[in-house]
């Protein structure tokens, strides 16, 4: 099935809904950072992690969500839209580690920062210690911003699919009454039907909730808005020269001299900008010039 996400409403018990299906964008993104094992996993799941966000955003607010682990994993860190845009970087491509406690290590944090193109809005940051991408940044919902929050993903390999769901409670339902229904969301019993689902679309996820006793036959998730995840990243040619052009002139004298120009890569995509001694005297004569005028 192709990438989609679905903002939803269960209203029949006061939730506020969000599903994705991924496994092509996620595929993409992996493989644009080289990733392999089980960092492609775990990346995919933050990207995915980071999706479920996207319809708590509205106009041009950005979250930006790192998870930051003791173990091998070390660092993830996504930025996403509102309309589903998404970008991020793992620390590393590969880790030997095959174990929750030498991927995780012995927990580390996860953050969350809100901002839109003038400023920061809010931020919180909590323990990160259920050695799950997902479950992880749920706490950080719960306890940081104060919205009983589940979330649950799922990552295969062959056939790669990724897909989740993101539940939290609205206004009108209790932090009591959430919490009651969480185990049961969260279950492995839960986990291992949501995977074999054929689809993510509403339909077979209102099928579960039904067959779990969850939901009513005649209830239905309603749906707000259904996007297209897409990646995205707003390096180009004029800011990476911007870069360049902020360095000093010595650094850049340098960089002619060992390497005979200079290689600069972006840690969102992987996208590589390479410049020639030549292009680097054009930015060495611009920066001078001025002082000369």
């Amino acid at each position: 099935m192709s990438d989609q996400l679905w903002r939803a409403e269960w209203k029949s018990k006061h939730l506020r809904v969000t599903l994705v299906e991924c496994s092509q964008l996620t595929q993409l993104l992996a493989k644009n950072h080289r990733t392999h094992g089980w960092m492609s996993n775990l990346y995919s799941k933050a990207l995915c992690a980071g999706l479920l966000t996207s319809p708590l955003l509205v106009e041009d607010e950005r979250y930006t969500l790192r998870w930051q682990y003791e173990g091998e994993l070390g660092t993830i860190t996504i930025d996403v839209g509102s309309k589903g845009h998404i970008r991020g970087f793992p620390a590393h491509i590969y880790i030997k580690a095959n174990d929750l406690e030498g991927i995780f290590g012995m927990g580390g944090k996860v953050g969350l920062v809100k901002s839109n193109s003038k400023r920061r809005l809010n931020s919180g940051m909590t323990l990160a210690d259920r050695c799950d991408i997902g479950l992880d940044l749920a706490t950080c919902f719960t306890l940081s911003d104060q919205i009983p929050t589940s979330i649950l993903i799922d990552v295969k390999t062959e056939p790669w699919c990724v897909r989740g769901w993101m539940i939290q409670a609205l206004p009108n339902m209790s932090y009591n009454e959430f919490e009651t229904l969480r185990p049961q969301l969260e279950s492995s019993y839960v986990h291992e039907h949501f995977s074999k689902l054929e689809s993510l679309e509403p339909f077979y996820v209102e099928e579960l909730f039904k067959g779990l006793g969850l939901m009513e036959q005649n209830h239905k998730l309603h749906v707000h808005e259904t996007l297209t995840p897409e990646s995205f990243c707003e390096c180009n040619l004029d800011k990476i020269k911007f870069v360049l052009h902020s360095l000093p002139l010595n650094e850049l004298e340098d960089m002619i001299k060992v390497d005979g120009g200079a290689q600069v890569d972006c840690q969102f995509c992987n996208q590589a900008y390479r410049f020639e001694a030549h292009d680097l005297r054009i930015i060495i004569d611009q920066k001078i010039k001025p002082k000369h005028d």
